[in-house]
């Protein structure tokens, strides 16, 4: 049912790999660009000037 099929030529390994590690690497990099632009979302930076209390939420 299932035929073997031939193994493929290093050069196309050495290149899915190399394909695979940049493309991992984008991701992870992307996620972690996400967590920090998620978390500057959490920070308030209001101020008090002589008694007026300035809100100032950053998004």
């Amino acid at each position: 049912m299932f035929e073997k099929q031939s193994k493929s030529p290093a050069k196309y390994e050495k290149r899915r790999e190399i394909v695979f590690l940049l493309l991992s690497g984008l991701f992870i990099g992307t996620l972690a660009m996400l967590n920090i632009l998620g978390i500057t979302r959490l920070i308030d930076l209001s101020f008090t000037i002589y008694g007026v209390s300035i809100p100032y939420p950053l998004f």
